[in-house]
């Protein structure tokens, strides 16, 4: 997806205040069907270490995704 640089966010704190305000997020997939979004909670887990910032999701064992 293309971003004008005047829209994109790199701020981790900015980004992280975002995502617990607003924790419901679009997982969207591709497969031989076609396309499918499924609305998940997300968490955004900040770098520690040598570990990079994370986005975490949870997906019910109901929703085919987690297959």
């Amino acid at each position: 997806m293309y971003m004008p640089p005047f829209f994109e966010e790199t701020d981790p704190a900015v980004l992280q205040a975002l995502i617990a305000e607003f924790p419901l997020g679009a997982l969207v997939t591709q497969d031989a069907a076609g396309l499918t979004a499924n609305h998940i909670p997300f968490l955004f887990q900040a770098a520690t270490g040598d570990q990079p910032h994370r986005l975490i999701g949870h997906v019910a064992r109901n929703n085919d995704l987690w297959r």
